[in-house]
């Protein structure tokens, strides 16, 4: 049987549920393979899709981007902003 954890990437509830982003990325990769041209291309991205520190990185982007999205556009409208603008600026 197959398995649908195709970066290989292990441990409690905690650690797959923030690396749920990551594994949807990665998973979307290697169902893509197909229309990539070239040995080299397909290489690079399937590397890509196997490799759970590249799950870590993807996941660690999805959840920053979902943390600017709702807490900082509610507190000053803006919405993906970096952290150093909530600073006092003198």
């Amino acid at each position: 049987m197959g398995r649908d954890n195709i970066a290989g990437t292990k441990g409690g509830v905690l650690k797959r549920i923030f690396l749920i982003p990551g594994m949807v990325i990665q998973w979307l990769m290697y169902m893509s393979v197909g229309s990539v041209k070239g040995y080299g291309k397909v290489r690079e991205q399937t590397r890509l899709a196997r490799s759970p520190f590249m799950t870590w990185i993807y996941s660690i982007i999805v959840w920053w981007i979902i943390v600017e999205v709702i807490f900082f556009l509610q507190i000053n409208g803006e919405g993906l902003v970096f952290i150093p603008i909530l600073w006092p600026s003198s």
